[in-house]
């Protein structure tokens, strides 16, 4: 963001096991768990007492998203209504909103694959000319066995 000095760099684990099972942890600098199973998403945020679970509006943005994220991940550019997907040279696939009116919150989102097959290096997500999120994934385990756990707790 133009507001801040240098990059604000958060970092974490993510889990993903198909169909629809995800983790996405944040260990710093600020704790919290995101949780997705086939009966929804759950938002939990580390304070001195441990982690409490929330429960607002945003919860419902962010469960659209994590169901987009799913099917990038799946393999599944172009299942997503609200974008239209392209292959470009790197390689990597730019997703461009629609509608208009939506280009106001994200104007694209870039995925850039890794050299080894089936893996997602990053994803930026632009949301104006001077204001994007990235994403990078770094010691890329694939088809690891996850126990099922994973999607459920949170410690």
């Amino acid at each position: 963001m133009k507001i801040l000095a240098r990059p604000l760099i958060s970092s974490g684990v993510f889990y993903f096991q198909a169909p629809a099972s995800l983790r996405w942890e944040y260990r710093a600098p600020l704790r919290n768990i995101l949780l997705m199973t086939g009966d929804g998403t759950e938002r939990y945020v580390g304070t001195d007492a441990g982690f409490v679970k929330e429960s607002d509006a945003n919860l419902q943005a962010m469960q659209v998203v994590l169901e987009h994220i799913t099917h990038w991940l799946d393999g599944r550019f172009e299942d997503n209504p609200m974008f239209t997907a392209k292959l470009e040279p790197g390689p990597r696939i730019t997703l461009t909103p629609k509608e208009k009116a939506f280009t106001k919150m994200i104007q694209r989102i870039e995925l850039v694959f890794s050299d080894r097959p089936g893996i997602i290096e990053s994803v930026t997500i632009h949301e104006s000319d001077d204001s994007f999120t990235r994403l990078a994934f770094k010691n890329v385990v694939l088809n690891p066995p996850i126990d099922g756990s994973v999607f459920r707790k949170v410690s």
